[in-house]
């Protein structure tokens, strides 16, 4: 994250639960590839990423004030990472109001 702060207001929230280091990189790389994407290709000038346990997983939301996804975008490498680490389970959204919202369950046994 500390990489991204002079570029963009990153908050980051969440909990401190305890996960083996494959876990831990899982989420450094959803979080990574989530920070760029809002930055280069939404031009976002605020970010909050929150981490929440849920279940077996730990759930990522990056937020983000950026222009969000064109319409008529081809998925690309992030789009394979996220497949790799969370199969057809992650989702990126727009908000009503603006937000361009990233999802990601990244399991917790990773």
């Amino acid at each position: 994250v500390g990489a991204w702060i002079p570029l963009m207001q990153v908050t980051v929230i969440g909990s401190d639960t305890k996960v083996q280091s494959a876990t831990q990189s899982a989420i450094v790389q959803v979080i990574e590839e989530g920070l760029s994407n809002a930055y280069r290709h939404g031009g976002a000038s605020k970010v909050r990423v929150v981490i929440e346990p849920e279940g077996n997983c730990a759930w990522i939301r990056i937020e983000d004030n950026g222009t969000g996804v064109p319409i008529h975008s081809s998925p690309g490498l992030g789009s394979a990472l996220l497949d790799s680490l969370a199969p057809g389970a992650w989702s990126l959204k727009r908000t009503a109001d603006g937000w361009t919202v990233l999802q990601v369950p990244v399991p917790l046994d990773a």
